[in-house]
């Protein structure tokens, strides 16, 4: 496979489309449960994507992007997930029933992999050196506050 098409794949066709898949799976599984409006749902998942995407402009940065930006996005990622943390828990608990951790899990990520395809195409769009697909991995600090939350959960659980 030639590298044009092999980039063409890669960047545009295979980050939207499991990002979709996902983005079904979500709505299935909030369908299927009926613990969240599908309003809030496709807002969430809309509004949550395009600003974990908006830093994809720092691609203008070129070659300072790398050092710097990179670790400052890390940084703020890994705060906007406590936020996210705390969206998921206000927002979409129906009564004292909070979404469990499995819906939590795969809001998120559908989140972080639809934001992390937006990124890679705004970061490749703004920049000539097109390695979006690693510039967006900044966004993977985002899942590790949900994760950290649940292990010390499960870890207080232990019986003694």
């Amino acid at each position: 496979m030639d590298p044009v098409t092999q980039h063409l794949i890669s960047s545009y066709l295979l980050m939207p489309l499991l990002t979709v898949i996902f983005g079904i799976a979500a709505y299935f599984v909030a369908r299927k449960n009926r613990l969240l409006n599908n309003k809030r749902l496709i807002v969430y998942l809309l509004v949550c994507s395009i600003v974990l995407a908006l830093p994809g402009l720092s691609g203008f940065m070129d070659y300072n992007f790398m050092p710097y930006i990179y670790i400052l996005l890390i940084i703020l990622y890994w705060i906007g997930g406590y936020y996210n943390r705390y969206v998921l828990r206000k927002v979409f608990s129906s009564g004292k029933e909070m979404p469990s951790f499995g819906i939590q899990c795969l809001m998120t990520v559908t989140v972080v992999l639809l934001g992390a395809g937006i990124f890679s195409v705004v970061f490749n769009l703004c920049n000539e050196l097109q390695y979006g697909v690693w510039a967006s991995t900044c966004i993977l600090p985002f899942v590790f506050p949900l994760l950290y939350t649940q292990t010390v959960k499960s870890y207080f659980d232990i019986p003694v």
